[in-house]
């Protein structure tokens, strides 16, 4: 299930982790600033030093129309692109920016009606989850993903949310890890995902334990 190319601010990148310039999203900053002094100086937690790099600025964005609340180090930018989903063509609604040389990006979609009834089974949740897993590491060219079960706020237990941790390359050649969560709520199928050359460990846990669906 291959995604649009489109203006990508990730070029080389042909996945729907890529992020397209659009509008800007509406976000929420947290700027205590002898909050945040405090941590840094080690006075309050040592656990996440990713928050005491300048070069990341931790704010709340809530995603329009779900009930997605994130954690993004930068301001993002926000478009739409339509994408072909089984047999139904879906919009593809993307929030993403780059801070620390690294993407970090969220997509959701709504699944096509009838998807997750009883009455017209026709695509599964889950296996549009996993269809958009595989897209996404094709494109990298990736190859024996790490799948593990994942934890998301708010999020049901099936189908389960799934961590997959991958390396792949660019089409420059140039090696790139990814790491993404797919989770559903209701009829939206959701992709938390960072993309870099190399992941920093304390960053990540900070992205993806800021995702909430309150």
């Amino acid at each position: 299930m291959p995604l649009p190319p489109g203006d990508r601010a990730c070029p080389g990148v042909r996945s729907s982790v890529c992020i397209w310039r659009g509008k800007t999203a509406d976000v929420k900053h947290y700027d205590n600033r002898w909050m945040r002094l405090l941590t840094c100086l080690g006075l309050l937690s040592l656990t996440a030093l990713a928050a005491c790099n300048p070069t990341f600025n931790w704010r709340e964005v809530r995603i329009a129309d779900t009930r997605l609340a994130v954690l993004l180090p930068c301001k993002p930018d926000a478009a739409v692109r339509p994408v072909a989903l089984g047999v139904t063509p879906v919009d593809l609604h993307l929030q993403g920016c780059e801070a620390g040389a690294a993407t970090f990006a969220i997509a959701y979609m709504n699944a096509p009606s009838g998807t997750a009834t009883q009455a017209t089974p026709a695509i599964p949740l889950p296996v549009l989850l996993n269809a958009w897993q595989a897209a996404s590491l094709a494109s990298l060219h990736a190859s024996t993903p790490h799948i593990a079960p994942s934890r998301v706020a708010g999020a049901p237990d099936q189908p389960l949310p799934q961590k997959v941790m991958a390396q792949g390359q660019r089409a420059d050649g140039s090696r790139v890890e990814s790491q993404a969560v797919y989770f559903v709520q209701g009829q939206q199928l959701f992709q938390a995902v960072i993309l870099a050359d190399h992941i920093n460990a304390d960053v990540a846990e900070t992205f993806f334990s800021g995702l909430k669906l309150q």
